[in-house]
Parts: C-alpha cells; sequence; structure tokens
C-alpha cells in the first residue's frame, strides 16, 4: 500500500527515457536525486515522479506550460529560453563535459578512407541531430548541413544506414549509447576527430517554481563542494571518456553564439577531456 502524501513533500516531476535503449538521463537523474537529499532536512521530504516519454522539443513545451508538478530537465543552454516562461538552476550539470562531441559515422563515410583533416572538409559531411536539439543552430552557425529526426532512436537507424554522414554526441554520452544499440546492424564509431563548442547544461524549470530552484541550488552546490557530485559523474562518465582516447583524436573547435548573454561562470567548473583534469575550456575560436 502506497503512503499518503505529506503537506510538506515537494513532488518533482522529470523527464523519463524515450525508449528502453535511452541512458540519457541516469546521471542526470542521479544528481537531482542528491541534491534532493542533501536539502532534506531545510526543505523537507521529495517524490520524484516520471513524465512519459516525449522529445526534446514537448518536453520544453510541457515546462512552459507548467502542467506537470515541479517539472525539471536537463538542458544545454540558449539565449532564447531567457525571453519565455523558464528558468534555470545555475550550476552546470555535466561539468562542461557534453560539449565535446565524438560521432557515430556512417558505413559509406568510413568506406571513403581517413576522416577530413580540415574544418572545410569536415563540413562537407552532413549531421544528424534531433529536433529543437541546442546543437542544430550550432552546427549550422559554423556551416554544417544539419538533418533533423524527431525520434532520438531513428537517428542510429538513420546513421548505420548512411542517411547522414555523422551523428555527433557528447563524449560522455556516446559509448553508454553504442553498448544500448550494437546489435545494429552498421552502426560504427569514428575514432579520429573530436569537436568541442561550449555547451553547458543546466537544470531549467518555470519561473514560477523558485523554491525547487533554491533547493536544487543549494544542494549541488554542497554536493560539489564535498566531492559526492564528482563521484557521481565519474562513475557515470569517466569510463567513457577513457574509451574515447581523446588525446588521440583531431580537435575542431566551433562557436556557439547562443551563450551571449550567459552570465553564470561555468567553464569554473570545466573537465578538458585530453588532459584529463578539470581546467578551463579551449579558447573560442
Amino acid at each position: 500500500m502506497v503512503s499518503p502524501v505529506s503537506a510538506e513533500e515537494m513532488v518533482v516531476s522529470y523527464r523519463g527515457p524515450e525508449s528502453s535503449r535511452d541512458p540519457r538521463y541516469e546521471y542526470m537523474l542521479a544528481i537531482l536525486r542528491l541534491a534532493l537529499d542533501i536539502t532534506r532536512d531545510e526543505y523537507g521530504d521529495y517524490r520524484l515522479q516520471a513524465e512519459p516519454p516525449m522529445n526534446t522539443a514537448r518536453s520544453i513545451q510541457a515546462l512552459r506550460k507548467n502542467k506537470s508538478p515541479n517539472l525539471i530537465l536537463e538542458l544545454s543552454y540558449e539565449d532564447r529560453y531567457m525571453h519565455s516562461e523558464l528558468d534555470f538552476v545555475p550550476f552546470p550539470i555535466d561539468l562542461g563535459v557534453v560539449g565535446y562531441r565524438i560521432c557515430f559515422v556512417a558505413p559509406k563515410i568510413l568506406e571513403r578512407g581517413p576522416m577530413p583533416t580540415t574544418l572545410a572538409e569536415l563540413r562537407k559531411l552532413t549531421i544528424g541531430q534531433g529536433f529543437s536539439w541546442a546543437d542544430n543552430a550550432i552546427l549550422r552557425h559554423n556551416g554544417f548541413t544539419v538533418v533533423e529526426s524527431g525520434s532520438y532512436e531513428s537517428l542510429f537507424r538513420m546513421v548505420a544506414a548512411s542517411r547522414f554522414d555523422l551523428f555527433c554526441r557528447g563524449i560522455n554520452e556516446l559509448y553508454p549509447e553504442y553498448a544500448a544499440h550494437r546489435a545494429l546492424a552498421g552502426l560504427k564509431v569514428d575514432q579520429q576527430i573530436l569537436l568541442y563548442y561550449p555547451l553547458p547544461r543546466f537544470f531549467f524549470l518555470n519561473r514560477s517554481n523558485q523554491r525547487l530552484k533554491a533547493r536544487v541550488s543549494k544542494g549541488l552546490e554542497k554536493a560539489y563542494a564535498s566531492g559526492q557530485l564528482q563521484q557521481v559523474w565519474q562513475a557515470a562518465y569517466l569510463q567513457g571518456i577513457k574509451s574515447a582516447q581523446a588525446d588521440k583524436r583531431q580537435l575542431f573547435v566551433l562557436e556557439n553564439p547562443q551563450i551571449d548573454t550567459l552570465k553564470v561562470p561555468w567553464q569554473a567548473y570545466q573537465f578538458d577531456v585530453q588532459r584529463g583534469l578539470f581546467a578551463p575550456a579551449p579558447p573560442r575560436p
């Protein structure tokens, strides 16, 4: 029997995975739970509830409408969000690592031989992305052709079928996703290039949910100061980052025009994947 909810209990809604093979939100949920646990004495009990599966575009719309109690989403920062009903917790939850991108690569591209060694040549390759992903505008700003899909799962099938040339993921994301999809014929991982563009991610919420913002902000800062957050981060991401062998890849640095209004000093938490330590991000081109 489920016990009745106390009056003090904070219900927090979060975005669930889009499929049974979607590992993207495991770390997010772990540090959200950590932040809520650390602040339990001050803010009281809480209950997490998963929302039905939805893509990024639908989840942002749900956040704007504020229909679910204390809905909180992990999103890459975009200036346009600050002109809407959204607000964010000013702590870069993945410690900047998702801005380093490695790619699934179409079989037809591998058959041609080595990957491009100049940005001009790399721009000739098409890149698959999901609808409303922050990467889309970044890549187009830097001269790439982007093919969008509304389905997370379809992106793996499309790159494996050479419908586009690259499907680039955070260096912390690709290998868990590859493990979940390794049975897909034609799904290959590029071993030669590494993209970087500043892509700080935060917990976003509706502007009306300021108590949740204050609680999660305080919880994340405490977790980072104590080292607990870094332990969760390393358990989730460090092995995948090591598998990518970033120091052996050619680095291409791109601009992100969508963070011009961002004043949070997120770079102070940045993890440098090529040197394997926390340090400022590579300079903008």
